[in-house]
């Protein structure tokens, strides 16, 4: 277990740490764990906020001929999610920062680069070292963005738990990172809050909310593009 360097005060803060580890190929340990963890106030410590588990048998390929290849990965912009926002470190949503299920609050996007050398082309290296400055700069296409515009159509909400739906209205945010969260810190905020209604029973056990005509949610965002990608792509089809 390794740690980059730590970012203070800062929304996008860069690490440009290379961290090595000596393993054997192939190996037993099939997970990379990557966490990344802030310091809470309420918590009086660091708190992880984001957990990432890359499988090292989708990034890579045992084979006797000359098609196999070790561990390889990126330079690609990894998504982060974790609890809602507006809960602490110890709320019963914990196990999202944790990676033990799916995020729902959207932390970041990690720029990561996995590779495999033999240890001889290695040399005798410190567990962390800083990233070759030719290196950030061969991973700034990775950054070029495009304008999109996401299109998402709700047409229903159904079993609703009772609990939720017998006294309250209900509402929906649709959002992709930062883009549509009314409360970004990050972009310009776009609310893309579906208008709260009021569930209706099924009277059986179950509520609903029924939107007619269909609602339309339109996010405008800007992302990184992937075209330089399928160029490879297309050139290796030729």
């Amino acid at each position: 277990e390794e740690q980059t360097t730590v970012g203070y005060a800062s929304l996008n803060p860069q690490f440009n740490t290379d961290i090595v580890f000596n393993i054997e190929v192939p190996t037993i340990t099939k997970v990379v764990k990557i966490q990344i963890s802030d310091y809470d106030e309420e918590y009086m410590g660091e708190a992880p906020i984001a957990t990432k588990y890359l499988n090292l048998d989708c990034i890579s390929y045992e084979s006797d001929d000359k098609y196999g290849f070790d561990p390889t990965f990126g330079p690609c912009l990894i998504p982060l999610y974790g609890s809602p926002k507006h809960m602490g470190p110890e709320s019963h949503l914990d196990y999202m920062n944790a990676g033990l299920g799916a995020g729902i609050g959207y932390r970041g996007r990690l720029l990561l680069e996995i590779f495999t050398k033999p240890s001889y082309a290695v040399g005798m290296f410190a567990k962390t070292n800083p990233t070759p400055v030719a290196a950030v700069k061969s991973s700034a296409k990775v950054l070029r963005t495009q304008k999109y515009v996401l299109i998402m159509g709700l047409l229903e909400a159904t079993r609703i738990a009772p609990e939720l739906g017998a006294d309250a209205n209900i509402e929906f945010e649709i959002s992709i990172g930062e883009f549509g969260y009314k409360d970004s810190v990050f972009q310009n905020p776009t609310s893309s809050r579906i208008p709260s209604m009021t569930p209706m029973s099924d009277s059986v056990k179950y509520y609903f909310v029924e939107y007619q005509p269909k609602y339309a949610c339109i996010v405008p965002m800007e992302w990184d593009t992937q075209l330089y990608r399928l160029e490879h792509l297309n050139i290796l089809e030729k």
